[in-house]
């Protein structure tokens, strides 16, 4: 077998990841988790609140809630409101949407961490947004994607005061990596062994291999769901599809094999 990709932490990452919803607000075209792809039936496909909190609060452990776009899931209010005190937690937003739902439902701090953009339509919505969730002792740090625009965003950030009051993390476009490398890399490497260990929940509650899969919601790529107990931290996989993966999918520890010959 022929390594292609392999990824490895001095800790395992226990973290769980739950996509609440594929819709977002934004369609970035250097979106690492491929929702500007994402079907409009997929983008309707939701869980209730009650599941995901009774789900979360079960397993009491560092959790992120992600998307699309966390806001735009119809319970999110009511999700908020229902998780229990004891575990950290993490929102992943573009803070494009109203906030005050969210400060209303609340029954702690979080942690967010919030996205922008050069396609934010109104900075100065987004700045009051994020001195709203500081003012009720939400914990905050920024993310930048260097992408053109970039220069822009890094000016309104220091002439609005905003920088050196927050972190602030410049990313790389994710898209980049080997895993991600579309037709030629699929063209020569046609079929491969994938290896993941992550929790990774979708918009369904199912737990999927990785955010490629749980994109296009592949029911041959599910290892469970969020009710059920957690099992093996790793999942394993034979896999037609490597080069599409999402650029999300680089940063997943594990490791790719070239299994082509094997077939």
């Amino acid at each position: 077998m022929i390594e292609l990709f392999k990824k490895t932490r001095r800790n395992p990452d226990y973290i769980v990841r739950c996509y609440l919803t594929l819709r977002c607000d934004s369609m970035c075209g250097f979106c690492s988790a491929q929702i500007p792809q994402v079907s409009a039936e997929r983008k309707n496909v939701e869980i209730p609140p009650e599941a995901w909190a009774e789900g979360l609060n079960r397993r009491a452990r560092y959790a992120i809630l992600a998307g699309g776009e966390p806001f735009q899931y119809s319970g999110f209010c009511e999700l908020v409101r229902l998780l229990k005190g004891g575990y950290k937690i993490e929102i992943y937003t573009n803070l494009q949407q109203d906030v005050s739902g969210f400060v209303r439902a609340a029954q702690r701090p979080y942690q967010i961490v919030v996205s922008l953009h050069p396609a934010t339509p109104d900075l100065d919505a987004w700045r009051e947004r994020v001195e709203i969730l500081a003012h009720e002792g939400h914990s905050l740090r920024l993310h930048i994607v260097r992408t053109p625009g970039y220069e822009k965003l890094v000016k309104f950030l220091a002439d609005s005061g905003i920088t050196g009051r927050y972190s602030i993390a410049p990313q790389g476009d994710q898209r980049s990596g080997p895993k991600s490398g579309g037709y030629f890399a699929n063209k020569e490497h046609p079929q491969v062994e994938c290896t993941n260990r992550i929790f990774l929940f979708g918009p369904d509650g199912c737990r999927y291999h990785c955010v490629h899969k749980m994109v296009t919601g592949d029911d041959g790529a599910i290892f469970g769901d969020i009710w059920e107990p957690d099992t093996d931290l790793q999942t394993q996989m034979r896999c037609r599809e490597f080069g599409y993966c999402a650029g999300c999918d680089n940063n997943i520890e594990g490791a790719v094999y070239d299994v082509t010959e094997e077939q």
